[in-house]
């Protein structure tokens, strides 16, 4: 008889069934910071090489030896771990499964590629900081960015010399999917002497966002 073992979704990942509801020779390991799903040996040889490990992390990875020893696990469990795996790794979803993903299939390819093809000429966020931050004006967010180019995937745009600009805090918090447009943006370089204001040991300047001078 086929044994079927139920893990996802839980309140965690593997929640109270850390060492529960595991088919026979896979193994849970549990540390303060992450988890990791070890599958028996016979399990692993059938994951394709180009994905094998010794053991799959909690938050994405543990789907992988479960969708390729679906008998071992209910339906639920498999479709559960079959759309986490297409969300999150659409490119490998795509090259074992000979399929093309469209726009709301994944939102990982969704702002991996259909978002950076249709906003050629704006800006892709890489880092922000708030006006905690030092030199960063009251109102304002310090952003890194890179300029979107035509037929550049993110890890190549991210891969460029980065930009840094001020965007008013409620603009940035209206972005889309840390797409920025270049006429909300404010060339500015941040001092980097402190990371933070409370670092500072002098008067907070009192400032407004695109208003840098004014002293207490």
């Amino acid at each position: 008889m086929t044994q079927t073992t139920s893990l996802y979704p839980l309140p965690t990942v593997f929640g109270a069934h850390t060492g529960k509801n595991l088919p026979r020779g896979w193994s849970f390991l549990d540390t303060p910071g992450h988890g990791y799903l070890f599958p028996s040996a016979e399990a692993n040889e059938r994951v394709p090489s180009s994905l094998r490990e010794s053991n799959y992390e909690e938050d994405v990875a543990f789907v992988i030896p479960i969708i390729f020893n679906s008998e071992l696990f209910t339906k639920e469990t498999v479709e559960a771990c079959l759309a986490s795996f297409k969300n999150w790794m659409w490119s490998d979803y795509e090259r074992l499964f000979g399929v093309e993903l469209q726009r709301g299939e994944s939102t990982i390819k969704d702002r991996e590629v259909f978002d950076l093809r249709d906003n050629v000429g704006k800006y892709l966020v890489t880092a922000a900081f708030g006006d905690w931050a030092f030199d960063v004006p009251s109102g304002c967010v310090y952003v890194e960015a890179v300029p979107i180019k035509p037929l550049m995937n993110e890890a190549a745009l991210r891969a460029q010399p980065r930009e840094t600009f001020l965007i008013s805090s409620e603009a940035y918090r209206g972005r889309h999917n840390s797409i920025l447009e270049p006429g909300e943006l404010t060339a500015y370089k941040r001092d980097e002497t402190y990371y933070t204001w409370d670092e500072y040991p002098g008067k907070r300047y009192k400032q407004t966002c695109f208003n840098h001078d004014a002293n207490v």
